[in-house]
């Protein structure tokens, strides 16, 4: 079978504290093509705790207290990194299992490469022991019960009990949890890790991007400006563009709703009238692949609307096209 190979190169830019990162892009013809940006550096001590189903990581959290800024990053499993035998997920390097220490060095180069901070120790976690450790400090009730659906979602869901684990830090129920959680591997070095977060990590969150699939090959490539703009110090919801269209036909109703939702920290861009202006029935929230999470979390907030994901819209873009079966007078006020 012929193998699709994926070139990236790497620009360092030293006076600046800078790595050059390039991000995979296609060509008309279907071949691959490539621009190179930059992501800011971060240092100090770090480790990547691999959180399994099974005998699989489904996600690795990067732990990072002495970077600048401070992180708590989920990472996919599925996504792409470059080690010195080339490009793969990063889950077929964590997961080999002739040399454990080797396929290491090799995950952690890569994310040195992508991120700037090389993680230092690794351990592993089972993601039922992480979900039993939350709900000690009454945490995890809505993660999933088991990881592997969609990797990205699943990212998230790990960080999110992760950081009401580290929230909790300083009370007995917390310490008593992270003290007792199964871990392997370099475990006092991760819990070492998520103490010295304190109460949280500057930045926290997902690595943000986009699932990529062809014939024979499937992958999460990183979102270098939106994650530049994590690094930067930014939410990551600020690296979430949101349009609103009116297509209701009710005067100033994309106008409410890009009000509502503002005090979220997206970038609102400028209301429109839809397509179908006056004469859209129903509301629809339509959302790249990297978004839909996003997305399904402001139509909870409107209370009306489908989910619609849109493969054509570049990443980390929602539009809500207002239809009259919303009350826009219903929404909350900002800041109320």
């Amino acid at each position: 079978m012929a193998r699709v190979v994926v070139l990236f190169s790497l620009v360092a830019l030293a006076a600046a504290a800078y790595l050059g990162v390039s991000k995979i892009r296609w060509g008309a013809d279907g071949s691959p093509a490539q621009t190179t940006t930059t992501v800011g550096v971060v240092g100090g001590d770090t480790v990547l705790l691999r959180v399994m189903q099974g005998e699989e990581t489904r996600v690795a959290v990067l732990i990072a207290p002495k970077a600048e800024p401070t992180l708590l990053m989920g990472l996919p499993g599925d996504v792409l990194i470059r080690a010195s035998r080339g490009f793969d997920p990063l889950r077929v390097f964590l997961d080999a299992s002739e040399d454990e220490e080797a396929a290491f060095e090799e995950a952690a180069g890569g994310i040195e490469a992508l991120l700037g901070a090389r993680p230092l120790a690794g351990a592993q976690v089972l993601w039922s022991d992480l979900l039993e450790a939350a709900s000690t400090v009454g945490a995890g009730a809505t993660a999933p019960e088991n990881l592997g659906a969609d990797d990205a979602n699943d990212a998230r869901a790990v960080v999110n009990v992760l950081k009401a684990l580290v929230g909790a830090f300083g009370t007995d129920a917390g310490d008593a949890a992270l003290a007792e959680v199964p871990m392997k591997g370099g475990q006092d070095a991760a819990r070492a890790a998520l103490r010295a977060l304190g109460k949280g990590a500057a930045v926290s969150g997902t690595i943000p991007g986009r699932l990529v699939e062809g014939l024979g090959f499937a992958y999460f490539e990183p979102d270098v400006a939106a994650l530049r703009a994590m690094l930067g110090g930014k939410a990551p919801e600020s690296a979430v563009s949101v349009e609103v269209q009116n297509g209701s036909g009710v005067v100033g109703a994309a106008q409410k709703i890009s009000e509502a939702i503002s005090p979220l920290g997206y970038t609102i861009l400028p209301p429109k009238n839809a397509e179908g202006f006056p004469d859209v029935e129903t509301t629809q929230l339509f959302a790249a692949l990297d978004v839909l999470a996003e997305a399904d979390r402001l139509r909870g907030l409107i209370g009306r609307g489908t989910v619609v994901q849109q493969e054509t819209l570049p990443a980390g873009r929602v539009i809500i096209v207002v239809g009259k079966d919303l009350d826009v007078d219903a929404l909350p006020v900002p800041g109320g």
